[in-house]
């Protein structure tokens, strides 16, 4: 059977519509991610230091212990 010009012009305004609805989607993501994480550091641009402790309020780190070898040859 053969295929009409009109079937093959709807396939591919189709084809062409859903990839330009696909596009437009991820566009608009996009945008939507790159505003919300600048609104958030606009608002928090002033540095807490709750969220960033000083080096007093730190515990002091454990001494740094070399990983004994898993089998030693005696």
């Amino acid at each position: 059977m053969e295929c009409s010009y009109f079937t093959i012009k709807a396939l591919t305004m189709v084809a062409l519509l859903f990839f330009v609805y696909n596009v437009t989607s991820h566009t608009a993501d996009a945008i939507n991610f790159v505003w919300s994480v600048e609104i958030c550091t606009d608002e928090d641009s002033d540095l807490d230091t709750e969220q960033f402790p000083l080096p007093e309020k730190c515990p002091t780190p454990p001494p740094y212990e070399p990983q004994l070898p898993l089998y030693e040859n005696n």
